[in-house]
């Protein structure tokens, strides 16, 4: 899989036409996404320009869903669950290249599926994990998982 290239704010602003200043402002509003550097210095991936400048590229998503009991299962909600992120995912652009679903407790340390996703994003093949929630990856320890693997709730 292909390293994601990332730019420094000043030659983002240039490429958008705004000041470092209103990419702050966008990053503070949630309307870009920022990637820090082992030295704190603001990064910004070039999927991400692009994505502001309004260039569609499609980006490979994995999809992991998740419910607690068979009760959830069988009355349909781990389905719905699938279609209302893969909808999410087409609105969005992404090409969903996986879909990983279990029924499991939150707190279970031995998710098949989770360790699964975990494992291929330690190899670097998965790039951005698409949630519902927070709480169908994991009940604690969220933030954690986020920052080591690219998710999006």
């Amino acid at each position: 899989m292909e390293a994601e290239e990332f730019l420094p704010i000043g030659k983002v602003a240039k490429l958008l036409g705004v000041t470092p200043q209103t990419i702050r402002r966008w990053q503070k509003d949630r309307k870009i996404q920022e990637t820090r550097s082992p030295t704190n210095r603001r990064l910004y991936s070039v999927r991400e320009v692009k994505r502001i400048m309004g260039v569609r590229t499609q980006e490979q998503v994995v999809i992991y869903a998740r419910v607690s009991s068979a009760k959830q299962k069988t009355d349909g909600s781990l389905a719905r669950q699938v279609q209302r992120v893969k909808h999410y995912a087409h609105d969005h652009g992404y090409e969903v290249t996986r879909l990983f679903q279990e029924q499991a407790s939150g707190i279970n340390e031995n998710r098949k599926q989770l360790h699964h996703r975990l494992q291929l994003a330690e190899q670097h093949e998965i790039q951005r994990v698409l949630i519902e929630f927070p709480d169908r990856l994991a009940r604690l320890g969220y933030r954690y998982l986020e920052r080591f693997s690219g998710v999006t709730a």
